[in-house]
Parts: C-alpha cells; structure tokens; sequence
C-alpha cells in the first residue's frame, strides 16, 4: 500500500517558491525507482520543471522548486518496482511486481503588483504651487520588474530604484 499526508499530493505552488515536501510511505515489495525502464518507458513524469522523486527505504520523496519555466497543471506519475538493475555481472531481473503513484502539482505565475510602503496619506495631496510633495512610495511586488506613469503634474515624476 502507498500512503502521503492528506491533500499533499495535490498542491498549489507559485514560480520560485519550493514546493511543500510530498512523501509517500510505501509497504510492498516495491523498493526500486528507475527514470526508465528497460524498453526506455518513462517510469517518471509529469513533475513541473526543478521538481524531482527519490527512493530511499520505503519512503518516496518530492521535492523542489518549480522554475521560471513551470506554469499550469502537472499530473505526475511514478512507478516503483521490485525489478533488479543489471550489472556487468549479474544480468537484470524483470519486475514481478509493482506500484503506481500519481498526483497534481499546479504552479502559478507570480501576479505583478504594486504595494504601498508609505503612508495611506501620501497617496492624495494638496499643495501650494512651487511647494515638494511627500514622496509616496511602492514597493514592487510579484514578478513586477519596472513601473511607469502618466498624468503627473509640471514637477512631479516617477523616481525607479
């Protein structure tokens, strides 16, 4: 039988952010994780780009953090065997049992914003001709990267550091 903490094996994670751990306890005969199988099938597949499956004991453990490149819906798929590598001296030994783990890991794209980091009441002022405003301040937040406005009065503009 295969176990995982409940709902960890459907996630929502954005770009960047490591995903939260998926472990999945397993109690069978299963003890070995290939990418592929002897035909060259993919016993892997499915995870978002930075996102990866290891065996060790009877545990199988997910882990990473989606890249830049993952975005959208990613329905995984892992099958572990009791098949036995070969070796230069030991031929391999086809699997006589084996599991399938499957799950979903959706990755969301950071939102673009602006946050105001100076007082609420910065943000509408009145002000004699020829006198400074109070600066008003945003932080970028998200995956913003720049910012520009229209609409400023003689004088007034937007300062990006």
């Amino acid at each position: 039988s295969i176990t995982s903490a409940q709902g960890s094996d459907n996630q929502t994670v954005v770009q960047g952010n490591q995903l939260q751990t998926i472990t999945y306890s397993i109690s069978s005969d299963c003890d070995q994780l290939h990418d592929t199988n002897i035909y060259g099938q993919q016993l892997i597949s499915g995870f978002p780009p930075g996102v990866s499956a290891s065996l060790s004991g009877n545990t199988v453990t997910i882990s990473g953090t989606p890249t830049s490149q993952a975005s959208g819906t990613y329905n995984y798929s892992i099958t572990i065997d009791n098949s036995i590598p070969g070796t230069d001296t030991e031929p391999f030994i086809s699997a006589t049992t084996s599991t399938t783990i499957t799950g979903v890991i959706n990755v969301d794209v950071p939102v673009d914003e602006l946050v105001l980091s100076s007082s609420q009441n910065t943000v509408n002022q009145s002000i004699c001709d020829g006198q400074p405003i109070t600066p008003i301040t945003y932080q970028l937040g998200g995956s913003a990267t720049n910012v520009s406005g229209t609409g400023f009065p003689p004088g007034i503009f937007i300062c990006f550091i």
